[in-house]
């Protein structure tokens, strides 16, 4: 099980569109935020809300891949792990951060499958008796930090350069009421500067 332009789960290819098809009703958002990219430590913040709906999900693990759903278009990003926070939403609808989820009793942090690092993404298994099932909205927050160096030539023509095009998503795999498999996800991108993405890295 490994990502070849296509994401393994269970011995099944999810692509967001085919093969496992999202079902929507858990609601996933994935954004950035433009402003609060650190071009000092080279990192960009990004934030992933779960079960915008407020459905019971079981068993929750949630895929973040430096990438398309689909596994493809990697970019060279990597998380930095003591940047992630989770927080649930309370019930007026607002982040509480009074109450963190705590790694090892609410959730493990794993890298993904065949991976020695974060380097190709990491997987959040939420656990326990508060998250283990639930049906909070909660937000995850992070950075990961970029490697221009490490990116695809972006264009065949001279100069060429490093692409300054960078892609997230997240995948979110539970189980419903009635014991059954489902999925959503979202992905979004950003383009770091011009001004500060060819400087010599």
């Amino acid at each position: 099980q490994k990502i070849i332009n296509k994401l393994w789960i269970e011995d099944e290819f999810y692509d967001g569109s085919s093969g496992i098809t999202d079902d929507d009703l858990l609601g996933v958002i994935k954004t950035h935020d433009d402003a609060k990219v650190d071009y000092t430590k080279r990192e960009i913040p990004w934030t992933t809300t779960i079960n915008v709906n407020k459905i019971l999900m079981k068993n929750a693990e949630i895929t973040d891949l430096y990438g398309t759903v689909d596994g493809g278009s990697k970019s060279a990003h990597c998380l930095v792990e003591e940047s992630l926070k989770i927080h649930p939403y309370d019930d007026d609808g607002k982040v509480d951060e009074t109450k963190p989820l705590r790694e090892g009793t609410d959730f493990d942090l794993e890298a993904v499958e065949g991976a020695a690092d974060y380097k190709d993404g990491f997987v959040i298994k939420l656990k326990g008796e508060t998250y283990g099932s639930t049906n909070k909205t909660l937000e995850i927050r992070y950075n990961t930090r970029f490697y221009m160096e490490d990116q695809a030539n972006s264009g065949i023509n001279p100069p060429i350069k490093k692409s300054n095009y960078f892609r997230n998503s997240a995948i979110v795999k539970y189980w419903n009421e009635q014991n059954e498999t489902c999925y959503d996800s979202d992905e979004d991108a950003m383009w770091v500067s011009n001004d500060f993405s060819q400087n010599g890295w």
